[in-house]
């Protein structure tokens, strides 16, 4: 069973942000391609948790308080992390 099954198992549900060309994550509400930088901002600040990647959400959880686990790609969280 995935993360996405184990969240939704516990009664969760699972929202995807991003671009519309972003591969669809199957079990999630799948918001690709209709959030605005505004959106995705106060969707954030209404989540449980945050999985994200180090890029723009990653800053807009730190901007409004959201728990977040941060995949990290070839930036560095000494430098760019919170």
């Amino acid at each position: 069973m995935g993360l996405v099954e184990h969240v939704r198992k516990a009664g969760r549900q699972v929202v995807q942000i991003g671009d519309s060309r972003d591969r669809k994550i199957p079990g999630t509400l799948s918001l690709c391609g209709y959030t605005t930088p505004r959106g995705t901002f106060s969707i954030l600040q209404r989540a449980a948790l945050a999985g994200v990647v180090d890029a723009f959400p990653l800053h807009a959880c730190a901007a409004v308080g959201t728990p977040t686990v941060a995949l990290w790609g070839p930036t560095t969280p000494d430098v760019f992390g919170y």
